[in-house]
């Protein structure tokens, strides 16, 4: 099997991907050799695909998913099709939902910590948990935050807040906020 090393492999892939490639690969990789690069890029996507795969097991209650030490990834959209997930844990990842996801209706238990988030999408996601019981957000800066969860009991806030409203808590018991 011949490979012609100018042909662009890596343009015709979904954002996601291609973002999930730029930032594990390293540029000296890059440069010092076309194949390596090849052999990293299809290394990158089998990981993906693996986790876009068992994400896309329905019947998942617990997933926590955090790369290593100062690696970043993007969410897959198959996340959101865990609809019995009940502990959900993020780290160092951007998260888009999609534009049907009305929720994760069995989860009273979310953490997120150095998650790229709109503020709206924060809100939606907290609001669409009517189970939600526990709440972690951490390494969040310049945030407006309103937090509406009728059984949210424990409250965990880190980073730089410009302004935190509760509305709709009557069962918190306990809340640290750390700025």
């Amino acid at each position: 099997m011949r490979i012609d090393f100018e042909q662009d492999l890596i343009s015709d892939l979904p954002q996601s991907i291609i973002e999930t490639i730029l930032i594990n690969l390293p540029i000296r990789d890059a440069t010092d050799s076309q194949v390596l690069s090849i052999y990293l890029v299809l290394a990158v996507l089998i990981r993906y695909r693996l986790v876009a795969t068992f994400l896309s097991r329905k019947d998942i209650k617990e997933l926590v998913l955090q790369l290593g030490e100062g690696k970043w990834f993007r969410a897959p959209s198959s996340l959101f099709s865990c609809k019995n997930l009940n502990h959900l844990e993020l780290g160092r990842c951007e998260l888009d939902p999609l534009p049907s996801f009305k929720g994760f209706f069995h989860l009273n238990y979310l953490n997120l910590q150095q998650v790229l988030i709109l503020p709206y999408d924060i809100e939606f996601l907290i609001a669409s948990y009517p189970l939600l019981e526990s709440l972690t957000l951490s390494y969040f800066n310049s945030l407006e935050l309103t937090v509406s969860a009728p059984n949210l009991k424990y409250l965990i806030l880190e980073g730089e807040f410009k302004d935190i409203c509760l509305v709709n808590t009557p069962l918190l018991v306990f809340i640290s906020i750390a700025m």
